[in-house]
C-alpha cells in the first residue's frame, strides 16, 4: 500500500498455508449465510468459490491483470461486489491469525480479489482440449527473456501439433489465443481442392504482431 495507491501482489508471496487459508475462509462465513442462499467452497489455499444468485452478470476483472498494478482502475463497479469486499477487509483486519503471521514474519491477508462473477455453463469440457499456460509466469513476473524461451517451446510444441493437424484438415481443431483484453478464436472451414491448393501456395495473410498485440 503505497501513499496513493494499492498495488495488488501474487496471492503466492503470502506462502499461505491450507490451515491458514481455512481458518479465514471460516472466519469470513458469516458473509455468506447458506441460509440465504450463499454457497461457499474451499478450493485450496488461493481459491473459494462463492455462489448466489445476486452475483450472476456483474463484472470484474481477473486476478491475473491486477498483479503488480494499481487496483483501482480494476475495482468492481457493482455497488455489491464492492461492499462485500470491504466488509471481508474489516474482518480480517483485526483477525488474531493476521496477527500471528505478522509476528512470524510473513505478510497479513488484508483482502481477497472478487472475480469470475456469472452462470456456470455446465456440461463437460472436450476430451481432448489442451490449456497451455507456460506464457503466463514469466508475463506476470515480466522476466522477459523466459517470455521468449516460452515462445520457442510453444512454437516447437504445441503450435506445431496443431499446424500438423491443420493441414491435415483435422474437423475437431479450435485454436484459441487469450490476452488481457480479448481472446481469438480460429477453427477450420471446409474449403474445395483447388481452393485449398491455391491457400497453401499463397503466402500467410494474417500479421501476427498485430493479432498478439491487438489481444
Amino acid at each position: 500500500m503505497g501513499a496513493d495507491h494499492i498495488t495488488a501482489y501474487n496471492p503466492e508471496d503470502l506462502q499461505l498455508s491450507e490451515f491458514d487459508s481455512r481458518a479465514l475462509f471460516e472466519a469470513l462465513a458469516e458473509l455468506w449465510p447458506s441460509q440465504e442462499g450463499w454457497a461457499a467452497h474451499w478450493v485450496d489455499s488461493q481459491t473459494w468459490l462463492i455462489g448466489h444468485a445476486s452475483l450472476q452478470g456483474l463484472a470484474s476483472a481477473s486476478l491475473d491483470r491486477i498483479l503488480a498494478r494499481n487496483v483501482a482502475a480494476w475495482m468492481p463497479e457493482a455497488r455489491l461486489l464492492r461492499r462485500l469486499q470491504n466488509e471481508i477487509q474489516m474482518l480480517l483486519h483485526e483477525h488474531p491469525l493476521n496477527q500471528a503471521r505478522e509476528q512470524r514474519g510473513v505478510l497479513a491477508v488484508n483482502s481477497v480479489w472478487i472475480s469470475g462473477c456469472g452462470r456456470a455453463e455446465g456440461g463437460e469440457l472436450p476430451a481432448q482440449l489442451q490449456l497451455d499456460e507456460r506464457l503466463r509466469a514469466p508475463l506476470l513476473a515480466g522476466d522477459w527473456a523466459a517470455w521468449s524461451e516460452a515462445w520457442v517451446a510453444l512454437d516447437a510444441g504445441p503450435v506445431a501439433r496443431a499446424l500438423d493437424l491443420a493441414r491435415k484438415s483435422h474437423p475437431s481443431l479450435r485454436l484459441t489465443l487469450c490476452g488481457e483484453r480479448f481472446a481469438q478464436c480460429y477453427s477450420l472451414r471446409h474449403i474445395g481442392a483447388l481452393q485449398g491448393l491455391w491457400q497453401r501456395l499463397s503466402p500467410p495473410r494474417a500479421n501476427t504482431t498485430e493479432l498478439l498485440g491487438a489481444l
